[in-house]
């Protein structure tokens, strides 16, 4: 049994090491990451450099060239900025960056770029030809833009060598781009340089490198026609499409430090407009995201609403129903609440809250004023909650209350027809004088209260005082308490004794006929 253990612990062994290897280089490439996203250069570079001299996968060693290339051409950019190296030193790590990652167009381009700075274009048109490939296969806009507008590459793209090997940049030069000094003198104690740049429609200015490129060159060529001791102090630059006049310029730039083009005053109006049009898209698919459209109902998501508790909160969805679709039916109705429901699971799958969908028709949608609305739970059953009803349906109530109001106006002629009633007076009135209707079938809607005899029973309408006694009521006709209608003809009046009221005189009626009332205040008959 010992010795089994020994086997099984040796041979987890190298196990264990490799996976803990394993874990070290992915925390040391993630250090390294992260201090290459906060612009710490340096100690990217030396942590990246480290990992490369282990052994590891080829995947790794892939992603860790790819990570100190970048590095290299940041750190680089960096120093030459502040001052700290020169184009020499620049290019070195260029070339260092290409040696370890060469799909590193960027790299390619920089040092293409530096020696044409230089004035070694024969040399800058060898690395432009290692970089241009790579640049038009990846579909590289900044650097093709840029290749065609860089001031740096000003004597390459003049070069013949240069408009031989890339005769599709040639055709897009500079020369259709006209710069204009407009001013060149001072400005209170410090020199003043402004340019005029007018280009053609073709140049895309909601391109930033493009824009930049040639704010640059305009520099360039204010100092060339108007030279200060600090070249580039105080240089404004408009660059304007046909038509345009100066202060409507499409690009403005000023610069105000002596020797580096900072750009403090920077305007694009054309990158303005394109971001606005870009971020427009994006809200609007965004939006179109959160609705979807089914059988001409737009389902949109609406906000959360409730108590913040989970229990207590409800997630809303919103259908714009059309005129054409007919929510009376109840049917129609519960296919379209439930189309809801499925759009609400669809967008918050995790969602704990109760779906609450809610249907609008035509131009009224205020929370309150819905048409239909359901209430579900995570079954997708309707639920009656704290929130409410499981199903309202206002349509669909209006619609059954417009049917039961033609059918009790229905049966009211029916039942006037049949006792030939005259009068439907206020018993308040008649119980004052019931004299003026002698002679005449008078209904009232009254609610039996008890047999005074086997023929004469005693009713309530309306108010508290207002009693009226029936009299030649056939046998058995009333067994229980019930809400009815009634018809008689007055004989007048008619002593009796009430609880609490003691002998009152009350109206007396002869029965005619009578109506049992199968809804409270008998709307089954009467609609109000």
């Amino acid at each position: 049994m010992r010795k089994i253990l020994f086997i099984l612990i040796l041979f987890s062994i190298p196990f264990w090491h490799f996976s803990t290897y394993a874990a070290n280089i992915n925390k040391e490439i993630s250090q390294a990451r992260n201090y290459y996203m906060g612009h710490k250069y340096q100690k990217a570079i030396n942590i990246l450099e480290n990992i490369r001299g282990k052994e590891i996968s080829k995947g790794k060693k892939l992603r860790v060239n790819n990570l100190l290339s970048k590095a290299y051409i940041k750190y680089a950019y960096a120093e030459l900025k502040n001052n700290r190296i020169d184009l020499d030193d620049f290019i070195s790590l260029n070339k260092k960056a290409y040696n370890i990652d060469p799909s590193q167009t960027e790299a390619v381009y920089n040092i293409a770029v530096s020696y044409c700075k230089k004035n070694q274009v024969e040399e800058g048109i060898k690395w432009m030809e290692k970089a241009y490939p790579n640049i038009v296969n990846k579909k590289n806009e900044r650097l093709l833009s840029a290749i065609k507008v860089d001031p740096d590459l000003i004597h390459l793209r003049s070069y013949p060598k240069f408009n031989e090997k890339f005769p599709e940049l040639a055709s897009h030069d500079v020369g259709g781009v006209k710069y204009s000094l407009i001013r060149c003198g001072s400005l209170g104690s410090r020199s003043y340089r402004s340019v005029r740049v007018d280009v053609p429609k073709e140049v895309d200015l909601s391109n930033d490198s493009v824009a930049k490129s040639i704010l640059e060159e305009a520099a360039h060529y204010a100092q060339k026609k108007c030279p200060k001791k600090e070249p580039f102090s105080n240089i404004s630059v408009n660059i304007c499409y046909p038509g345009e006049r100066i202060n409507m310029a499409s690009v403005h730039g000023r610069n105000y430090d002596s020797n580096k083009l900072n750009w403090r005053e920077y305007r694009n109006k054309p990158l303005q407009k394109r971001l606005w049009q870009e971020r427009q898209e994006k809200k609007r698919q965004f939006e179109a995201s959160l609705v979807e459209i089914y059988k001409g109902v737009k389902f949109s998501i609406g906000e959360k609403r409730g108590i913040p508790w989970p229990i207590l909160q409800i997630f809303r969805i919103i259908g714009e129903v059309p005129s054409n679709i007919d929510l009376a039916d109840g049917g129609i109705a519960k296919d379209l609440l439930r189309k809801g429901f499925q759009f609400a699971r669809s967008k918050c799958p995790k969602c704990h809250e109760l779906i609450v969908v809610v249907l609008f028709e035509g131009k009224f949608k205020e929370w309150e004023r819905f048409a239909v609305r359901g209430v579900f739970n995570q079954k997708g059953e309707f639920t009656t909650s704290w929130y409410g009803k499981a199903y309202i349906n206002k349509p669909e109530e209006l619609a059954e209350e417009k049917r039961e109001k033609l059918l009790a106006q229905k049966r009211l002629k029916q039942f006037e027809k049949k006792y030939g009633v005259t009068d439907w007076p206020a018993m308040k009135d008649f119980s004052v004088n019931p004299f003026i209707y002698e002679g005449k079938n008078v209904a009232f809607v009254s609610e039996f209260g008890t047999m005074l005899s086997a023929t004469e029973g005693i009713f309530k309408c309306g108010g508290e005082f207002e009693f009226f006694i029936v009299s030649d009521i056939p046998k058995g006709f009333f067994t229980k308490e019930a809400e009815v209608v009634i018809v008689g003809r007055p004989l007048g009046k008619k002593g009796t004794r009430l609880p609490l009221f003691g002998e009152v005189l009350v109206p007396n009626l002869k029965f005619i006929g009578a109506y049992f009332c199968e809804k409270q205040h008998c709307r089954d008959i009467v609609w109000e």
